[in-house]
């Protein structure tokens, strides 16, 4: 059910009924390594022209979510060298 990127803790909500509760510690982590398609585009090109230049360079999103660019994350380091090279 979880993308695995997070650590999930059971918990009892509100209601008295268990739920599944992502870490803040897992969660500052992810977005440490990744960021969306529409955050490394800024700045530098449009968010569908970054998708198709990094696809071209066999670069793609660890998670994403079908028509939702803010969805779609990348490791930063992978677009960071791919920059650097792509200026």
């Amino acid at each position: 059910m979880y993308s695995g990127f997070f650590k999930v803790e059971r918990d009892l909500s509100g209601n008295n009924s268990m739920r599944d509760v992502v870490t803040k510690e897992s969660f500052d982590s992810f977005f440490r390594e990744h960021a969306s398609l529409a955050e490394l585009a800024d700045g530098w090109m449009f968010p569908w022209q970054l998708r198709r230049a990094l696809k071209k360079a066999n670069i793609y999103p660890v998670w994403a979510s079908r028509h939702r660019r803010a969805l779609t994350f990348y490791r930063r380091a992978e677009v960071k060298a791919y920059r650097l090279e792509n200026p």
